[in-house]
């Protein structure tokens, strides 16, 4: 909703601006983990930082507390979406897979596998039927998925 921008860096940190002024408002730090991606939900609630060491974390906003670890992925996190509507968040990994996961459980929904390379970029469509991927790693494809059928839209 514009209220929030966030920031990362080397470091094991993230920063929360606000829009409007450019100040930013709290620091949301960890011991363990450096940020390779950082998302904030559509309603500016949370902020999903994807790791370099494979978990993806959920702060919230509000209170700056950390509200879940998610595990699953191996490997350095690349990117990270929130579907428009905020029910599904999906997190791409340098283990070439994007898990979607339900943001009401925390629980996977998902495992999207096929891509020959690290997931470098997600994003949802507007009506969050579709989602999109960009590859790296040796693998320059951009692949679409349906959500529906949780399968590679074919050319």
């Amino acid at each position: 909703d514009g209220k929030f921008l966030v920031s990362g860096g080397s470091g094991k940190e993230i920063i929360v601006w606000d829009a409007k002024t450019g100040d930013p408002l709290k620091k949301l730090e960890s011991t363990e983990y450096q940020y390779e991606a950082i998302t904030i939900s559509p309603d500016s609630s949370l902020i999903a930082g994807n790791t370099s060491y494979g978990p993806v974390i959920i702060w919230d906003i509000a209170s700056g507390a950390e509200v879940k670890k998610l595990t699953g992925h191996n490997l350095e996190g690349d990117s990270l979406a929130f579907r428009p509507d905020g029910k599904i968040m999906a997190s791409g990994n340098k283990d070439k897979t994007i898990t979607l996961w339900n943001v009401d459980t925390w629980k996977p929904i998902s495992v999207l596998t096929g891509n020959a390379g690290r997931i470098e970029s997600l994003c949802f469509s507007r009506d969050g039927k579709i989602l999109a991927n960009g590859g790296g790693g040796g693998d320059p494809t951009i692949r679409l998925w349906d959500l529906s059928s949780l399968t590679p839209i074919e050319k």
